[in-house]
């Protein structure tokens, strides 16, 4: 069975979706995580049956979508701050199954403050308050939570290992699980093969995206960093085979037709492996 990939949005951050869904499907892609624009000249809720109908026309389907970053604050030491994350993670759900979505994908902190490791406890007590609350609201409109591992930047920042997120969502259903971001297990020091093991079919979804492995978050094209990519794949396969599995890469300088290009001829290597 061919294995299928899809591409995130955030190549192409800076354009409505009627501009570029049609290079994505002229290109052979059947799949998009959506993230959401804070500016509504580029933001599909403005209009989601539209929105819904061009990628229906287009053959592309939207398996996830990806909370935005105002959404991130879940386990901020500010209550006021950490309610206004979780509404603002809360508001995307809906739109979310309107467009199609299974799977929410979502970050359980942000760095907005630095991270001590004195704090951690506290830190990942009020991101499980946080989740739990989603992820109650998630299974309310039927999609499942996906929570996604995060880069430390050399910060003893809660959720970097994929333990720290087992640890958060455990209890809180089914319905919850895991995204594996494989450039940031390679940027924490971490294999992304062994965190994919650990989780097993708790994988919802997975980012593919590329580091050198030296702590920061980079988003190159896989091959130009150190990620193992052969085992991780082979982790994927072994432990989690239905996953979604998403390119994340974002293009800089104006090269998102080329990196576009070159993610295609790699989607189809991959697939054909």
């Amino acid at each position: 069975m061919t294995t299928v990939y899809g591409l995130s949005a955030c190549l192409y951050g800076g354009l409505p979706l009627v501009e570029f869904v049609p290079k994505l499907s002229a290109a052979g892609w059947r799949q998009v995580e959506l993230g959401f624009q804070p500016d509504p000249a580029l933001d599909w809720r403005v209009d989601i049956p539209a929105a819904r109908r061009l990628l229906e026309d287009a053959g592309i389907a939207v398996p996830t979508v990806h909370i935005p970053s105002r959404g991130w604050n879940l386990g901020d030491p500010d209550g006021a701050v950490r309610r206004a994350a979780l509404d603002e993670a809360i508001g995307g759900l809906g739109p979310a199954a309107e467009i199609g979505a299974r799977i929410v994908v979502c970050h359980h902190n942000a760095p907005r403050t630095p991270f001590m490791d004195e704090d951690r406890p506290a830190c990942m007590g009020r991101s499980r308050e946080s989740l739990e609350e989603l992820a109650h609201r998630a299974a309310g409109v039927g999609l499942k939570l996906a929570v996604e591992n995060l880069p430390q930047r050399h910060s003893p920042r809660p959720g970097g290992p994929i333990a720290d997120v087992l640890e958060i969502i455990n209890g809180l259903g089914d319905h919850v699980g895991v995204c594996i971001d494989a450039g940031h297990s390679n940027a924490n020091g971490l294999d992304p093969a062994e965190e994919v093991r650990l989780v097993g079919d708790k994988v919802f979804a997975v980012h593919i995206q590329d580091s050198d492995g030296l702590g920061e978050d980079q988003h190159l094209l896989p091959g130009k960093g150190t990620t193992d990519w052969r085992r991780f794949m082979e982790a994927l396969d072994a432990t989690a085979p239905g996953c979604v599995r998403t390119f994340e890469i974002g293009a800089k300088d104006g090269g998102a037709d080329r990196l576009l290009a070159e993610l295609t001829e790699l989607r189809e290597r991959w697939a054909a492996s």
